[in-house]
């Protein structure tokens, strides 16, 4: 759950909290200025929650507000990432952002770990092999070669070539 902030662009009204769109459309609609003449444009902003960086790439104003609290205040960081990967990176629009969330694939921590974890399940290396196999040029080939991407420090975009 969040909690938002409608900030007036009218200098002579006051903006309000809320946390859900039912509360925005009640409170925008009685906020009036000092003139008693009703206010029709507001600023959102994050004040506090989960997905501070996700509200900021998927643009949210009062016109999307709606989009908000139906398909992104409740994301897990899996899919909150995927998100901000495809609006941020790839250019999608939040429609297709969000249609496409599922098919990207995010691993957490080291990307040697990742090569480790893939040479792992697709290899059946002896462990004398292992020894001897070279994890960190592996893992700086595969972002090399474009098969991953970091989208931020130490979360990694592993299908990054389907895009």
């Amino acid at each position: 759950m969040s909690t938002l902030f409608a900030q007036p662009y009218d200098l002579h009204a006051a903006g309000f909290y809320f946390d859900s769109e039912e509360e925005y459309m009640d409170k925008s609609e009685k906020c009036r200025n000092e003139f008693g003449q009703p206010v029709e444009e507001f600023e959102i902003q994050f004040i506090d929650g989960d997905n501070p960086k996700i509200f900021k790439a998927a643009g949210i104003s009062q016109a999307t507000i709606g989009d908000w609290f139906d398909d992104l205040d409740h994301l897990s960081d899996d899919e909150a990432i995927a998100i901000i990967y495809l609006l941020d990176n790839v250019g999608m629009d939040l429609s297709d952002a969000l249609s496409k969330a599922d098919e990207v694939q995010v691993w957490w921590g080291s990307i040697r770990d990742y090569a480790e974890e893939l040479v792992d399940y697709c290899f059946d290396l002896p462990e004398i092999a292992q020894r001897y196999f070279d994890y960190d040029s592996f893992a700086r080939d595969l972002q090399i070669g474009g098969d991953v991407a970091e989208i931020e420090p130490g979360v990694w975009r592993i299908n990054a070539s389907e895009f």
